[in-house]
């Protein structure tokens, strides 16, 4: 993913069986038993070494559902891997927190400040912890669970009360549809695009939301349609079936028609987007402005 293009990363984590580890869950899946976030940290640190201009933003949520327990343990596992390090401290963690990570919280900054580094997007809490955090041992961007609307289409969550800098996001994940439309493949789809869609349009206005971050997501949960006659599953909705078109040929095709425009959309989360040759290129070089 990274060869190809992507620089932002939705990652799901819960304890790996044990509660000694903690590891990667997709709702009650288990991605890699054997694979930790400690592991998966230090491919990006490689990847990073070899790339030194790149910046990449790592979201973090614990993926509850998955039949594991969140705990305070957890908690402290996961502060210790993402808190600042401390100035006495030369262990191979805080030497690799120096190098990789940028340790502001509140601040999105620059590519130029940012460059070889991570950006943490933070989607959990540390509700659990017997005593808050340090604060001037937080980094990133505090977009915690507690205010993340579920299901929202257009979620505003402040991350620097000093600055007003906020993070607009669509997450409309469970689709529904209109009692008055027909039930199908292809009216699912079209919802999820028109909501995704629409979150595009937001992030390339200009005004007080122009430096802001915005972040849309392409994918969609498993969706049971209530007749019964079919369900919609989080492929379906990327990719289509039987001739109905998914979400990724639709924004290839969206993309296209707005090449070198210079608009400016923010990250988008895609699932299967290797299936759809053309799609990562067309979004990259949809903010480009043509000679």
């Amino acid at each position: 993913m990274l060869n190809d293009g992507i620089r932002v990363f939705d990652m799901r984590y819960a304890y790996n069986p044990g509660n000694d580890t903690i590891g990667f869950y997709h709702s009650r899946a288990l991605l890699a038993p054997t694979t930790t976030l400690t592991d998966v940290l230090f491919g990006f640190y490689y990847w990073l070494e070899k790339h030194p201009t790149e910046t990449v933003l790592l979201s973090f949520n614990h993926e509850g559902n998955t039949g594991t327990v969140e705990d305070e343990k957890l908690q402290r596992m996961i502060l210790d891997i993402f808190s600042a390090p401390s100035g006495s401290d030369d262990s191979l963690a805080s030497q690799m927190k120096r190098r990789f990570w940028v340790q502001d919280r509140g601040e999105l900054g620059t590519l130029g400040e940012s460059r070889g580094k991570a950006i943490l997007l933070q989607r959990f809490s540390y509700s659990l912890l017997s005593s808050p955090p340090d604060p001037s041992k937080l980094t990133g961007l505090d977009l915690g669970a507690d205010r993340w609307t579920d299901n929202g289409d257009n979620v505003a969550l402040v991350y620097n009360s000093e600055t007003n800098a906020t993070a607009f996001i669509e997450d409309r994940y469970a689709i529904t549809l209109d009692p008055n439309t027909p039930s199908s493949v292809d009216a699912y789809i079209t919802s999820k695009f028109d909501y995704t869609t629409a979150h595009l349009e937001r992030a390339a206005q200009q005004g007080d939301t122009a430096d802001q971050l915005f972040i849309s997501f392409a994918s969609a949960a498993h969706t049971p349609d209530p007749s019964g006659e079919f369900t919609m599953y989080p492929i379906t909705y990327a990719l289509g079936e039987d001739g109905v078109r998914g979400m990724n040929e639709r924004l290839l095709e969206w993309f296209e028609a707005r090449r070198g425009q210079g608009s400016r959309y923010g990250a988008i989360m895609l699932d299967f987007y290797d299936a759809v040759p053309g799609l990562i290129e067309a979004f990259l070089d949809v903010e480009k402005v043509d000679p």
